[in-house]
């Protein structure tokens, strides 16, 4: 399944900015372009980069949230 940039920033909980320096960086799975301005991310690709990172860092949106 593929991710728009509002799911992926949803699921990670980095903003669309930290994910595009990232992808830049090489730090972030690179999209692949639908359209001429439209990007999506593999969903296994960004849950392969949540579990590699540290467990308080991929949280998914509400996840920990104080209700």
């Amino acid at each position: 399944m593929l991710l728009a940039i509002n799911d992926v920033a949803c699921t990670t909980t980095l903003s669309k900015s930290s994910i595009r320096r990232s992808v830049r960086n090489g730090t972030f799975p690179a999209p692949v372009r639908l359209l001429e301005k439209r990007l999506a991310w593999h969903d296994h690709e960004v849950e392969d980069w949540i579990l590699a990172r540290p467990p308080e860092s991929a949280r998914h949106c509400g996840a920990g949230v104080p209700a």
